[in-house]
């Protein structure tokens, strides 16, 4: 083989494994919120299905659990928008 397409193929698999890297960061920190955002939430809702005395939907505590909830509807967008160029060229406009 010629020594240009040797060169070519290695830019590219470097190129690949770069992306490939890049893609599983992004779905590890995105996993890693949802994880977090939602787990307060399920938590209070299933000591309210094991009959918890103490389950009050009416306390800051489930509220917050619920702004966690939407916290990570909106913290995706930012992430996608930090980790790759062309979705914050996106949203900038």
């Amino acid at each position: 083989m010629a020594w240009w397409i040797e060169g070519k193929e290695a830019k590219r698999n470097e190129s690949m494994a770069r992306a490939r890297s890049n893609v599983v960061k992004t779905l590890a920190t995105v996993a890693f919120f949802f994880i977090f955002c939602w787990t307060w939430n399920q938590t209070y809702y299933l000591m309210f299905y094991l009959d918890y005395p103490l389950i009050d939907f009416t306390s800051a505590f489930y509220n917050f659990t619920v702004i966690m909830v939407f916290l990570n509807c909106c913290v995706n967008p930012v992430i996608y928008s930090i980790k790759y160029e062309q979705v914050y060229l996106l949203t900038a406009i």
